[in-house]
């Protein structure tokens, strides 16, 4: 599917840039091939992802594999939506016969003492599967009625991060983080608090940091700016916007700073780990260091001590020296 997207990407990139030289693509390209402005504008906008105005050819072929993967997702969810339908029918005809025969024996003047044994074992029955109905109601409500999630969605349940990768009227399969298949009850599902992170939009994520309490405010404002600047450096992943907001004192000795920004889309474990680089790389260049006293906090890194020439002595207090070093390292 890869090199059919990525053909398909260079393809319509070469159909729609008006000279042959043009890298990106702009509004003016898509003119030629609608009817009106605004169906133009409403494609153009389908594939410009960071609304700079123009397309490049990666997001071209981005956009396009998005589409694939969104028309794979559906064709799954028809697919398990037709299998749950028709198992769900099995049961209801099953309950109907059940019924139709109760009728047609008072139709037929059929006395229904003849069947009071049976009427016994059937309410055994319905005592000991009570606890399977239960669950099949659960689970019918979860994937016609709740539906919290589709095939391919990115999920997280009990903190923990799945993909989806089908859905059946009583079970669901997930994919988690080190690709193991979990088979997990519709009806478990049901009671649990569920985060679904592809159909959330500019989702804001957060990050906490433990500064020294002698870090300064410019020091810190500085930091803040960094980040902003790198922030709008990166539209097509993240929303022009960064807080920065001091949370904490805890005993005078430590600041305990926070930093929000927004993905541009779904929460994605790859700009998170962009912008925690960049973090690390403007904490390097603005000097911070871990504070010894706090292993968690940040603090200005302190000037480089200037090293003063060793005294001459002798070898028999060389020797000595050498001696005590080795006995308090531990070696013997």
């Amino acid at each position: 599917m890869q090199l059919h997207v990525g053909k398909l990407a260079k393809q319509l990139f070469s159909a729609l840039r008006l000279n042959h030289d043009d890298t990106v693509l702009s509004m003016e390209c898509f003119l030629p091939w609608f009817p009106s402005h605004e169906d133009a504008q409403a494609a153009f906008k389908l594939f410009d992802s960071d609304e700079s105005g123009e397309i490049s050819r990666k997001e071209m072929r981005e956009a396009i594999l998005k589409g694939y993967r969104e028309r794979r997702a559906l064709f799954s969810s028809l697919h398990n939506l037709t299998s749950a339908v028709a198992k769900l029918d099995q049961f209801f005809l099953g309950i109907t016969v059940i019924i139709t025969a109760f009728a047609s024996m008072g139709i037929y003047k059929v006395s229904l003492a003849s069947i009071t044994p049976f009427t016994s074992l059937f309410l055994a029955f319905s005592f000991v599967f009570s606890g399977t109905l239960k669950n099949v109601f659960e689970s019918v409500l979860f994937f016609f009625v709740s539906r919290p999630f589709d095939p391919y969605d990115m999920v997280v349940i009990d903190a923990m991060l799945y993909t989806v990768e089908e859905m059946g009227l009583m079970t669901t399969l997930l994919r988690a983080a080190d690709n193991k298949l979990i088979y997990m009850p519709n009806s478990l599902l049901m009671s649990k608090q569920i985060q679904n992170l592809q159909r959330s939009t500019e989702v804001a994520e957060m990050v906490e940091m433990t500064f020294s309490i002698e870090t300064s405010e410019s020091k810190l404002r500085h930091l803040r700016a960094r980040l902003f600047d790198w922030v709008q450096s990166q539209k097509r992943e993240f929303m022009p916007y960064l807080d920065m907001k001091v949370i904490d004192l805890p005993e005078f000795k430590n600041i305990k700073v926070q930093f929000m920004f927004k993905h541009r889309g779904a929460i994605h474990h790859r700009r998170r780990t962009d912008f925690m680089f960049f973090l690390r790389t403007a904490l390097i260049d603005l000097n911070f260091i871990a504070d010894p006293k706090e292993p968690h906090a940040m603090s200005p890194l302190p000037p480089p001590a200037v090293l003063e020439p060793a005294p001459v002595t002798s070898n028999a207090a060389q020797f000595a020296t050498a001696s005590d070093l080795v006995m308090v390292s531990g070696y013997t």
